[in-house]
């Protein structure tokens, strides 16, 4: 019975993969009509490691086909030329990355530059700086609090969330984005599948803005900053 289990959970996974590379094509920018190609863009600070990485996607056809940036197209993230990257599933991204201190009114660019040589040009500020703190360690009946607290609200964020990283994943808690600071309980029978473990909770704010300069077909700019993680042991 667990054989079988084992073997078509396994499938099922084998499938998944499949239709993901299947749906994943990409093709050369110098190939198609430039006023269909969708732009998105990504600014994320990570306080855990101190790096900011900007990056780019170029798709057609809602997220199905990846454009790659070939000939004259480039993207510039405040001058600096992006480099491709391309995941396991073909998924196509051009990524700027450097270790940096937070800086919050800095501001970065983003030039997108087609074939026929038209500019793009988008640009944004991280979100606001944001901490947590939590207890060392909770015992397996207790209510887990963590406290968070926001450097300024006025950033126009648009949602946040806790993130709560254990031995076998990551979950999500939306908190209100709004707030300067505010608490999450999170009660003992939600931790009881952690229990014996020590997890990692950081916070995470967003901005997503959709009126940008695009080639005709749409976009978006999403920048997020998420704190250092802070960890929290939860007693058996």
């Amino acid at each position: 019975m667990f054989q079988r289990r084992f073997t078509m959970k396994h499938l099922l996974l084998l499938l998944s993969l499949t239709t993901i590379f299947a749906s994943c094509g990409q093709v050369s920018s110098e190939d198609i009509d430039q006023d269909i190609i969708e732009t998105d863009y990504y600014l994320n600070y990570n306080g855990e490691n101190s790096t900011l990485e900007a990056s780019g996607k170029f798709t057609i056809g809602g997220n199905t086909t990846y454009v790659t940036l070939d000939g004259e197209s480039n993207l510039k993230v405040n001058n600096e030329v992006t480099k491709i990257d391309v995941n396991l599933f073909g998924q196509v991204s051009y990524v700027f990355k450097q270790s940096s201190a937070y800086q919050m009114n800095k501001n970065y660019q983003f030039v997108y530059t087609n074939k026929d040589q038209d500019k793009f040009v988008n640009s944004s500020t991280l979100p606001s700086s944001a901490s947590l703190s939590v207890p060392a360690s909770i015992e397996s009946d207790e209510n887990l609090f963590v406290d968070w607290n926001v450097d300024q609200v006025n950033d126009q964020a648009t949602s946040m969330y806790v993130g709560l990283s254990y031995n076998n994943g990551y979950t999500t808690h939306p908190v209100s984005a709004k707030n300067s600071n505010g608490q999450l309980e999170l009660d003992s029978v939600q931790l009881s599948e952690y229990r014996g473990q020590t997890i990692k909770l950081h916070l995470c704010r967003t901005r997503v803005k959709r009126n940008i300069e695009n080639p005709g077909a749409g976009g978006r700019l999403e920048a997020r900053y998420c704190s250092a993680n802070k960890t929290v042991e939860l007693k058996l």
